[in-house]
């Protein structure tokens, strides 16, 4: 049986290896994330009171989210996994290229922690569930 982390450390390691400066680059790394999550997965990122619902949805944040913050590389800082859920600790870093927080793109390079729990589907191949968050303030003061 996988570990519950495995599937979230295929999304980092894509992430960390992904070309998303074209918009073919962002379409096939978005593409290749979408299918490690199930058909009907949540996604709650913390700093709205919006949840994503389905792969149409998860398509459209990710999309958003990484074309925003090009060269993106995610360190985990901390993992705690236990039967079908999986929390990480992580440093995300990235180039401030698109429409971030109402900000339009700066150029500059920003740095901020986050904390992901994933819930995964019963034998840990996917992810059913994620909820992320992050300091917004922080981001905010990078950029302006």
């Amino acid at each position: 049986m996988n570990r519950p982390s495995d599937p979230l450390l295929q999304e980092i390691a894509l992430i960390n290896a992904a070309d998303c400066t074209t918009a073919e680059g962002l379409g096939q790394m978005v593409d290749q994330i979408c299918a490690l999550f199930t058909d009907d997965v949540q996604m709650s990122d913390l700093t709205t009171t919006d949840t994503v619902k389905g792969q149409a949805q998860m398509r459209e944040y990710c999309t958003g989210y990484f074309g925003a913050l090009t060269n993106m590389q995610i360190e985990v800082t901390g993992i705690f996994d236990s039967e079908n859920t999986s929390t990480m600790f992580l440093t995300i870093t990235g180039d401030h290229t698109g429409e971030l927080l109402g900000i339009e793109p700066t150029g500059r390079r920003i740095s901020y922690p986050a904390i992901v729990v994933m819930q995964l589907n019963e034998d840990n191949s996917k992810m059913r569930h994620e909820t992320m968050g992050y300091d917004t303030g922080l981001i905010l003061q990078q950029l302006t």
